[in-house]
């Protein structure tokens, strides 16, 4: 896959910037809501990409599912800013 710049992209930009900002994770639908992204899983394995060499990472965790059975997931930035 090649991955979009994080430099040079305003949607990477956006969910790094909300995921710096919510140490504790941020919902799919969060992050949706907060930065317009709707393809998130995508834009996050994009973002892990740039930030590998940085020693940064984005978790993925599995929280529940919806009253409908979606699955919820939260995912959190970790390692060194």
């Amino acid at each position: 896959m090649h991955a979009a710049n994080v430099a040079k992209s305003a949607r990477l930009q956006r969910v790094l910037e909300a995921l710096r900002a919510h140490p504790e994770g941020l919902t799919t639908w969060e992050i949706t809501e907060e930065t317009g992204t709707l393809a998130v899983s995508a834009t996050v394995a994009e973002l892990r990409q740039n930030l590998a060499p940085l020693g940064q990472d984005v978790r993925c965790e599995y929280v529940s599912r919806t009253r409908h059975g979606a699955r919820i997931y939260r995912y959190t930035l970790e390692g060194a800013a």
